[in-house]
């Protein structure tokens, strides 16, 4: 932990101020932010938020174009089931056959242009 003077100088603080002192310090830092052009300062943190904002926005258009739209679904779509030996696709509307004993699945990678090739 810092003393509060040493807090000031870490820069964790900006002032230390006694506790009757802190209306007084209170009405001065209002009427210094109170006298801020805030059309000016509106301008000064759009043009400091601008690289972020310009590189979220870069990522976003990067994620949603069509290219990476097809590669995420290829990813996708390379999960598939192998059963008993050969490899079939995921089909989560297939009806599940109840009360019969199925062997497990195992999820392997899809290979060459189509399905169990």
């Amino acid at each position: 932990m810092y003393q509060p003077d040493d807090a000031v100088l870490a820069g964790f603080l900006d002032r230390v101020v006694s506790a009757d002192a802190v209306d007084a310090s209170l009405a001065d830092i209002l009427k210094m932010l109170r006298s801020i052009d805030m059309p000016s300062h509106a301008l000064a943190k759009k043009r400091l938020r601008r690289p972020a904002i310009e590189a979220m926005q870069a990522a976003i258009d990067a994620e949603l174009t069509l290219a990476a739209y097809e590669a995420n679904a290829q990813r996708r779509a390379s999960v598939i089931f192998q059963r008993a030996g050969r490899i079939q696709p995921i089909d989560r509307n297939r009806s599940r056959s109840w009360g019969k004993a199925r062997r497990p699945y195992h999820v392997a990678e899809r290979k060459g242009g189509c399905y169990g090739s």
